[in-house]
């Protein structure tokens, strides 16, 4: 009764789109008792799949404690890539909870790499032990533990509509569903829904200027009386690349851009940007980090130079002196 015998299993770990092994990722096994309505890792187990994508965990022998009853396993699948990274110890899971999901998720996530380079956690349990509200529990899948075992991870993709290269129906609802959340992380930190007491009316995601970035459009909208507009443009660049260096893509998405219109200004001491002072459209643009950050002010108003000011105190200015 109070022995397990925790047989050997291989993980093969596979992307799912490709179907190709994935490497270098972390695979943790854990067995799981429970004991006074909560649970204990009697085993975890840390694995590194190779270039086959295989992780293999010996067998051993459990002893569980005198009120403990045996629960099952989880097998927990991590992205060293990712900012999303637990390490296996005696915590059972992720120990995902509504509150901490919440905000852990966009920061977890803004930042992902989106060229299929870098891939979701997982953590298979048994399919009786699946909460009911999957939304707050995204990472976890239902799985029979065999000695012979395959996981299918979803890459983080530029477009959730990339998903549907997935044939199976289960796989293809989770992949969408994971991207579907990135790519509001993502909006969340780059362009939120509110700003400056204006609502964010439309948003749209496309293929930047120069390779492997991204463009994020939104529109604002104040719903005051006369309305007033505002769109933001953001270029956003992979980890490591600075966005300065790739400063002349932004004069691409300004029509009829014209240097002798451009001025400088410092609308907080020390980040000073460049803003075309038009009398229909005035606009403002600067680098900031991996971003390139263009402002258009659709009806202009006297608020604009604050608005400016808030949109420097989210993405601040890093551009170096002499490309100002």
């Amino acid at each position: 009764m109070f022995v397990r015998v925790v047989p050997p299993r291989s993980v093969r770990v596979v992307d799912a789109l490709t179907g190709k092994p994935v490497s270098g990722v972390n695979v943790c096994m854990q067995a799981i008792a429970t004991g006074l309505g909560s649970k204990e890792a009697l085993r975890s187990s840390l694995s590194t799949t190779g270039a086959d994508g295989r992780a293999f965990f010996w067998p051993s022998v459990e002893l569980m404690g005198l009120l403990q009853s045996w629960y099952g396993y989880s097998i927990q699948v991590t992205d060293p890539k990712s900012a999303f990274i637990r390490t296996c110890g005696p915590a059972v899971g992720f120990g995902l909870v509504s509150n901490q999901f919440a905000d852990d998720f966009p920061r977890q996530f803004a930042d992902s790499r989106t060229d299929r380079s870098e891939h979701f956690p997982v953590e298979l349990v048994d399919p009786d032990a699946l909460p009911k509200n999957i939304g707050w529990f995204p990472f976890m899948r239902g799985a029979n533990f065999r000695a012979l075992m395959s996981v299918e991870l979803f890459p983080i993709l530029p477009d959730p509509d990339e998903c549907k290269q997935v044939t199976d129906p289960r796989l293809l609802q989770e992949c969408t569903r994971l991207n579907t959340l990135a790519e509001n992380a993502l909006l969340q930190e780059l362009v939120p829904m509110y700003f400056a007491g204006m609502q964010r009316s439309a948003t749209d995601n496309i293929g930047g200027w120069s390779p492997q970035s991204r463009v994020y459009n939104a529109v604002y909208e104040s719903h005051s009386s006369p309305d007033r507009f505002m769109a933001v443009t953001v270029e956003r660049f992979p980890k490591g690349q600075r966005a300065i260096d790739h400063f002349n893509y932004i004069e691409r998405a300004i029509p009829g851009y014209d240097p002798n219109n451009v001025t400088e200004d410092e609308v907080i001491p020390g980040q000073r940007i460049k803003q075309i002072l038009s009398a229909q459209t005035p606009r403002a643009f600067w680098a900031s980090q991996n971003l390139l950050v263009l402002i258009t002010f659709i009806t202009p108003s006297p608020l604009d130079r604050a608005l400016t000011g808030q949109w420097l105190m989210r993405h601040p200015c890093s551009a170096a002196s002499d490309r100002h």
